[in-house]
């Protein structure tokens, strides 16, 4: 190494200085060479007085002369000749004082000449620092040959009596025109890209313009060369208004403010195989792509006009009058508004663009337009009406947060949108439009009175009879009217839809698409009446109802199973119902209560069910309880005690205390109807189970369906008191006001109450196998022992045993397994061996039985379980082979998450094997072993070819049916074997063959997202390297698609949480969650997030905007969970005067929910609440026709006259201590003036 030449040079400059002195020698390194001295010609001329940086420089610009263009070089010998012709002609003292001079310049000359060869020079080591590494492997040192820095290429050194000779330059070293390099950067890949030292500087053309943007806007300087992307700004500007700047917030939030929006258009994607659609409308041309005409790429601006040219190029419309939405057109309305003096932005030369007026003038104007063309567009007209909301909604662009529009606004509102229906229903081809009708109807329920919004109803459900939807928006609007509301009012309402929905499936025939959509919407409106009757008290006729059309529809006897020849549907249903009020009357056991075998197995001679006696538990009451206090805890105890119907028969029944105890079939005989469809029957059973509080949903239902959004439908947390507590953040058992770190007191750090991703107390996934049952590692889970708190076990364990064989449907057996491993493990797999001794070619149950083993934590017994089924399935009928990929990629993906991996990818090979393998001896073999590299090729071909073939038109039943699993599984393979980027393809190419393949927004397209988000989840979980914005990606277009999905937005918020970073989960759920067609799981989840982002102070303000908004909101504010809620959250926070008012609220939003009338009894209330008022409370209860099991005479003997003279005594201290403060007597007076009948 000692004796390797020096690198060669990249610099054209020679080394003139002087030799230094070696560097000191360290033990590790050797001592460099000194360079060879420089030899000086003794021949060359000795120059007077001169130093050796000006005889450098000269030296220089001659070398530069020489390699320059013949035409400088002319130039300056010409220029030369002239000035020595001219300097010989000089005086003798004249050439005295002009060589001084001249030298004086030269010296300025070389100095300037010096400082620009000098940055050069910095310019061109810089570019060569990197090569000369390469082309010098090997060195003396690890430091390298000492070189000179720029600064010490030229020393000036004045010596007068030392003779100094011009240096003859070396020869120059020939240059390569380019270097390349082999060795890999693995810091390229891991941080994606070079080092920002790395790029070279470059300048751009054009001083920072932009094709297609205004010349008055350019690149700013400070993100020109970051390559992170440009920022376009004002010229004449030093920077732009970051958005912190007040300034720039101002504009952003200004109305009328202009804006420039470039947004491209990709076309539609077509699927293998897939005809383009007729129907498709091609979007407008992007100005991006060069168009036909011009070949050039430029965006197109209209230019500025004068008024006079706008006035002179108006379009006027025939037969517009003052009446249009455009109205009359003055000069003053064209002209443009003068700047504000304050105008960031203003004198810039920056024209076009539109604020948010401009964009509200323009699509008024278009919509006006398109409709005067085309008045029968329904379609149209919706949209116009949907756009007022926009336009009201424009008020919170000058606001920092968004908040719930007022009364007077939504009134407003809905007038504006009352007189755009007037004008679409004056057409007589549209008065028939239901879309329209039901618009025009929740307009005027905003503005009418509710006795003329009554009326309107009666004639327009007159006028249109056959509507099936108007009947059940009339059904939700006289559910949640105060003014009409009363219990048996509102049953009668849901009994007369039950008859019109029957009415039209009898003319749809038996198993056509129209007749199911009607089956489904009975049984939705039957769930709903149901749940009503429930929370109003009534639960014995709520379950009573359910078991006889479970009875009626499930258990029907075969001499009723369908009708005879010649028989109308209305004829076999009167004649059914007789039959079945006979076994109703026997009070034999029904659905869900023990022996029961339903209406078809029932024996002629069998006992009536005998229930136990009413129970009333007795808790202890606090000494200073009220009398209406201690009724309101008693009512809740009983309610909950006795929830099942009794028989007439049973113990204290003939007392007649209580008359609702016993359901006769005349209480649910207009409830029922007949469905024959097998979905529709499922359907109902899966409206049974979540009736019982079991959170299971049907198969192949994404959660954007009204099953899993419905306000009606999900109100767990009003009626399960437990999963309301568990909404709230755990308080700290002890809070420091700081912390110390390394001795130094600081603010503690913010940290979020939520610490997994798993803890949300409410759920809304779809149906997959991986969700119904736990594992070690944890993750989402359907159902849990603390969700079963409050629910019924018995009857709902004797329901799934008794339901279970009747339907063919796999899902509900695992329902009933997951169910079963809540409760009791032990119990689960005896349920599961018991079932599979039956059914021993179903590969779905035995994976059931599988997951039950690993759930309680028998990880070699879920292995044979999965070795015993694979090692004889390809031995069943291809059609019981159809779930072969589920279990292949359930027992890798097990093995994975056990910590196996090579054991994992064995388990993926063997999949895509032809022949038979031994399994047994697979998973006893070297778990480290890998396979080898021809295995792993064909197994990577395997799964490429099934993933293909799945998505062609002659796919079979099975290759469609698991190729979510195979594409898992293919993922996982990948995952394994190559790493993640292979396995992020695999998701990729499966979700955009999903897309195209028209399943985007089915339950196949979000089990796929869930699959991608789970690995992704493991991977980051695993310790290993990874991008948070490679899971936030993913999860933003899966909560973009599915909104409504709280594994999405669980995993979501735990990643941000992770980051510090709080602004990105709320824009996100603003953006993606909250904005149109909001449902109360969107809403609740925004809520949770809020609350649980600090654990030491959440965000109390923040919180209450999202309730007043989700509240105001015309879909969710019939939600009795978010009113319960918000009603708990101000009395934790001590505001309890908030809570009386929000009480007063919440039942005129939710009539029916007796929960809410008991709020008022509440101890925590006592301070706002006079005895008199819990009196009040109590009637209203009884107005409404709500369920009361109490009496409440025995609690208020002895205790009202010594109540009222109580509030008369404080009453007289109130006005005692009034004193000066005349206000707040008078507001005391004014009230006993009011409650003074009373």
């Amino acid at each position: 190494m000692a004796g390797r030449a020096p690198p060669p040079s990249f610099s054209s400059f020679p080394d003139l200085s002087k030799p230094k002195p070696p560097p000191p020698s360290f033990s590790s390194f050797p001592a460099p060479q000194p360079p060879p001295p420089q030899q000086l010609d003794d021949d060359s001329e000795r120059p007077s007085k001169r130093a050796k940086a000006t005889d450098f420089l000269e030296g220089l610009r001659e070398e530069l002369e020489h390699k320059s263009g013949g035409r400088s070089r002319e130039h300056r010998s010409s220029r030369e000749g002239s000035s020595s012709r001219e300097s010989g002609h000089r005086s003798r003292r004249d050439s005295d004082r002009d060589d001084k001079s001249s030298r004086s310049r030269d010296k300025d000359r070389d100095r300037e000449r010096d400082g620009r060869d000098r940055k050069e020079r910095h310019r061109e080591s810089r570019k060569s620092k990197g090569k000369e590494r390469e082309r010098e492997p090997e060195r003396d040192s690890d430091y390298g040959e000492k070189r000179r820095k720029p600064y010490q290429l030229v020393q000036a050194e004045f010596i007068d009596d030392v003779p100094l000779r011009r240096p003859s330059p070396p020869p120059e070293p020939e240059k390569p025109l380019f270097y390349s390099s082999c060795k890999p950067d693995d810091l390229n890949v891991r941080y994606g890209g070079l080092h920002r030292g790395d790029v070279p500087r470059y300048r751009r053309l054009g001083a920072g313009r932009v094709l297609g943007l205004n010349d008055g806007l350019r690149i700013t300087k400070e993100t020109a060369y970051t390559g992170r992307g440009v920022e376009v700004g004002p010229i004449r500007r030093f920077s732009t208004p970051r958005y912190l700047d007040p300034r720039s917030a101002r504009h952003t939030t200004n109305k009328h403010f202009k804006h420039i929006a470039l947004i491209s258009r990709p076309p539609p994607s077509l699927a293998l195989g897939e005809a383009p659609d007729p129907n498709y409308v091609p979007p407008p041309p992007d100005p991006f792509l060069p168009s036909s005409s011009d070949s050039s790429r430029f965006v197109p601006f209209e230019p500025e006009r004068t008024t006079a040219e706008k006035l002179a190029t108006l379009e006027q419309e025939d037969g517009q009058d003052y009446r249009s939405i455009a109205g009359l057109v003055k000069p003053s309305d064209l002209a443009n508004e003068e700047e504000e003096d304050d105008d960031v932005f203003g004198g810039l030369g920056i024209v076009g663009g539109e604020s948010q007026d401009d964009y509200l003038k323009r699509r008024n104007l278009e919509f006006d337009r398109a409709l005067r063309d085309d008045p029968h567009n329904t379609k149209l007209w919706i949209e116009f009406v949907d756009f007022q909301d926009e336009v009201s909604l424009s008020s919170f662009i000058g606001t920092a947060t968004k908040r719930a529009l007022s009364k007077a606004e939504r009134t407003s509102t809905s007038e504006i949108k009352l007189s755009i229906l007037d004008r679409a229903l004056a057409i007589d081809r549209n008065k028939a439009s239901e879309d329209l009708l039901l618009a025009y109807l929740r307009a005027a329920a905003e503005v009418w009175d509710p006795k003329k919004v009554l009326e309107r109803w009666g004639e327009t459900l007159r006028s249109h009879p056959t509507l099936t939807g108007l009947w059940i928006e009339y059904v939700s609007w006289r559910q949640t009217s105060w003014v009409n509301f009363g219990v048996r009012e509102v049953v009668e309402v849901f009994e007369e839809s039950f008859k019109v929905l029957g009415g039209a499936a009898e003319k749809e025939a038996i198993g056509s698409q129209g007749r199911e959509l009607l089956e489904g919407n009975a049984i939705y409106l039957f769930l709903r009446l149901a749940l009503m009757l429930r929370q109003a008290g009534f639960s014995e006729r709520a379950l009573a109802a359910f078991q006889a059309i479970i009875e009626l529809n499930l258990f029907r006897p075969e001499k009723d199973a369908r009708p005879q020849p010649g028989e109308s549907e209305k004829g076999w249903r009167e004649r059914v119902l007789p039959d079945l009020e006979t076994f109703w009357d026997s009070e034999v056991p029904r659905v869900g209560e023990a022996s029961a075998k339903g209406w078809k197995n029932a024996s002629p001679d069998a006992e009536p069910l005998e229930g136990p006696a009413d129970t009333f538990p007795t808790s202890p009451l606090e000494a200073d309880f009220r009398g209406l206090e201690k009724w309101a805890f008693t009512e809740q105890l009983t309610s909950s005690a006795n929830p099942r119907p009794a028989r007439t028969m049973d113990p204290g029944i003939d007392d007649g205390i209580d008359p609702f105890r016993v359901v006769l079939f005349d209480d649910v005989r207009d409830f029922l109807f007949i469905v024959h469809s097998p979905d529709s029957q499922l359907q109902l059973l899966y409206a049974f189970l979540t009736f019982l509080g079991l959170p299971f949903i049907p198969p192949d239902m994404p959660t954007s369906t009204p099953f899993s959004t419905d306000p009606f439908i999900h109100s767990e947390l009003v009626e399960r008191p437990q999963l309301l507590q568990r909404f709230w953040p755990k308080e700290e058992e002890q809070r420091l006001p700081f912390a110390l770190i390394s001795g130094e007191a600081m603010e503690p750090e913010r940290k979020s109450a939520l610490n997994e991703p798993f803890d949300t107390p409410f759920h809304s996934t779809p149906t997959t196998v991986d969700l119904l049952f736990g594992a070690r590692q944890k993750w989402f889970v359907t159902m849990r022992k603390e969700d079963l708190q409050h629910v019924d076990v018995e009857l709902a364990r004797n329901t799934l045993s008794l339901l279970r064989p009747l339907v063919p449907d796999g899902f509900l057996t695992l329902d009933f397994f997951a169910f079963e491993a809540c409760q009791s493990p032990k119990a689960a797999v005896k349920l599961a061996k018991q079932v599979l001794r039956d059914n021993r070619q179903n590969l779905v149950l035995w994976d059931g039985y599988a997951r039950i083993e690993r759930q309680r934590g028998k990880v070699d017994e879920a292995r044979q379980v999965y070795i015993t089924a694979l090692s004889m399935y390809r031995s069943f009928a291809p059609e019981e082979q159809i779930d072969g990929p589920l279990l292949w990629r359930a027992w890798a993906e097990m093995e994975w998450e056990e910590g196996k991996p090579m054991l994992a990818l064995k388990v993926l090979v063997a999949a895509a094997a032809t022949e038979d393998v031994d399994l047994g001896s697979l998973a006893k073999a070297d778990a480290e072993a890998r396979p080898s590299p021809a295995q792993v090729l064909r197994a990577r071909e395997y799964y490429t070819t099934q993933l293909e073939s799945s998505f062609q038109p002659n796919a079979t039943q099975a290759i469609v049916r698991n190729r979510n699993h195979l594409a898992s599984a293919a993922a996982l393979f990948e995952y394994l074997s190559q790493g993640l980027a292979p396995s992020v393809e695999v998701h990729e190419r499966h979700l955009f063959r999903l897309e195209c393949s028209g399943a985007q927004g089915s339950s196949e397209h979000e089990e796929a997202f869930m699959s991608y988000v789970k690995l992704l989840y493991r991977h980051t979980e695993a310790g290993k390297g990874y991008k948070p914005a490679q899971l936030r990606e993913v999860l933003e277009r899966a909560i973009k698609e599915f909104r409504n999905n709280t594994l999405f937005l669980s995993v979501f918020y735990h990643n941000e949480v992770r980051m510090k970073i709080q602004n990105r989960v709320r824009r996100t759920l603003e953006d993606a969650v909250l904005g149109k067609d909001a449902t109360s799981e969107g809403w609740l989840f925004a809520i949770f997030a809020e609350l649980h982002l600090d654990a030491r102070s959440p965000n109390v303000w923040g919180v209450r905007n999202l309730f007043d908004r989700a509240l105001e909101d015309p879909k969710t504010r019939s939600s009795a969970s978010l009113w319960a809620l918000y009603i708990d959250f101000e009395i934790r926070n001590g505001e309890l005067t908030r809570a009386k008012s929000l009480i007063y609220r919440a039942v005129r939003e939710c009539p029916w929910c007796k929960d809410l009338y008991m709020r008022p009894f509440l101890p925590s209330l006592r301070p706002v609440y006079r005895s008199s008022e819990l009196r009040n409370w109590h009637s209203l209860l009884l107005e409404k026709g709500l369920r009361v099991r109490v009496d409440t005479d025995s609690f208020l003997e002895g205790e009202v006259g010594s109540d009222v003279e109580m509030e008369e005594q404080e009453d007289m201290g109130l006005l005692e201590n009034v004193g000066e403060d005349w206000a707040a007597g008078e507001d005391l007076l004014r009230e006993r003036e009011q409650l003074k009948p009373y």
